[in-house]
């Protein structure tokens, strides 16, 4: 059994996750306390994965400082007198800093951080999930199909949604055909992975869309972020039509992001060569390139970039560096579809420099932004209130 030493050592640690994996001893302290019974592992695992962060800062949103450790104690067995009731503010920072502090304290008498587990008591609010995977499909006669869960160039290629390709007595005549369209849309909250007819693979960020000629000529319109994987065809360049300027590539990898609510527009090659054209002329870009244009004065920029930092999204993280902070809750906003209002402007210019989980709820998001400790946050449903 453990003493009450071990005990606080092993609340420290767990009460430390997700954000901070330990090292050396603390690793290995807490391999052996997991490895002791199948229970230990269970909420390890737990706790790790981010939902326990997510009930904690629940709780604390919800209650003052007083409520919380008269929950504590209640959770350990002892019934203090005089506990303080709720305010029922949602004042998130201020008593999430003393969190670590009241697991220290209690963690002697049992391991309440253990006990504040899956199931555990606690006022709970709506919880915030992350997106999921949806899309919309809509043909050129205005039908609408929700094609989640199935691959695009299945549906087209059967034929059991209009899909633009040639009819049976059409084919073999060389008639020429009307190009139609088929558009792709992604809601917020969503995401959605696509491959067209030439085998191009395209991923589909929150908010976007992606419209597809039918027949299809290699080309697409994209609005919102895209992430492509093009099939190599040097005889049939592919293009990429964005609101002021087209992509043109043979093969390679690259991502574009056009959202029309923000200045400026970037196409960042991760392998490969492409082409940047618009009215300013043409950019070429080698691997690491990033191009970004301002959409309202054209001016436009080539520089080498950390490629990871802008398709993390793809590989299901959110990183930044020194970024604004209006411009993350923008993108936090369209992955989680909340209403993001700033109370004071001169908040939106706080930079960070994070890497976030993108399939965690909201709350672990919370957890890691508040460790700025310069505001505080509000939530309200789905509207969440920046506070000095």
């Amino acid at each position: 059994m453990m003493n009450c030493q071990e005990i606080r050592q092993i609340a420290g640690i767990l009460a430390a996750l997700p954000h901070t994996e330990p090292a050396g001893e603390d690793a290995a302290r807490l391999d052996r306390w997991r490895a002791e019974n199948p229970a230990n592992e269970e909420l390890y695992r737990e706790i790790a994965s981010g939902n326990f962060l997510g009930r904690k800062m629940r709780f604390v949103a919800n209650n003052d400082v007083g409520e919380a450790y008269a929950e504590f104690l209640k959770l350990a067995g002892y019934t203090p007198e005089g506990a303080r009731q709720s305010s029922r503010r949602r004042k998130i920072r201020r008593v999430a800093l003393r969190w670590t502090a009241c697991v220290a304290v209690l963690a002697g008498a049992a391991l309440l951080v253990f006990q504040f587990g899956p199931g555990s008591g606690g006022a709970e609010a709506d919880v915030i999930l992350p997106g999921t995977t949806k899309a919309i499909l809509t043909t050129a006669d205005g039908s609408t199909y929700d094609i989640t869960g199935s691959e695009y160039s299945d549906l087209i290629a059967d034929r059991t949604i209009g899909g633009g390709a040639l009819a049976p007595e059409q084919e073999g005549r060389g008639q020429e055909v009307a190009v139609h369209y088929n558009t792709v849309t992604v809601p917020r909250g969503s995401e959605f992975e696509l491959t067209l007819n030439d085998g191009t693979t395209v991923w589909l960020n929150a908010e976007s869309e992606i419209r597809i000629p039918m027949p299809f000529d290699r080309s697409v319109e994209v609005t919102g972020e895209a992430f492509f994987e093009v099939v190599s065809d040097p005889a049939a360049p592919f293009a990429v039509g964005l609101r002021h300027g087209t992509v043109t590539v043979t093969g390679t990898s690259f991502n574009v992001r056009d959202y029309a609510d923000e200045l400026f527009m970037e196409a960042t090659l991760i392998e490969g060569r492409i082409t940047f054209g618009a009215d300013g002329g043409q950019s070429e870009l080698t691997p690491g390139d990033q191009l970004r244009l301002n959409k309202a004065s054209g001016e436009r920029s080539v520089a080498q970039v950390d490629t990871k930092r802008y398709v993390s999204w793809k590989a299901g993280r959110f990183a930044f560096e020194q970024e604004r902070f209006e411009d993350i809750m923008c993108t936090l906003a369209r992955w989680y579809d909340i209403e993001v209002v700033f109370e004071d402007p001169s908040l939106k210019d706080i930079l960070f420099t994070g890497d976030i989980r993108k399939y965690d709820d909201f709350d672990s998001v919370l957890g890691m932004l508040l460790r700025l400790n310069k505001f505080d946050i509000a939530v309200d449903g789905r509207r969440v209130v920046i506070k000095p």
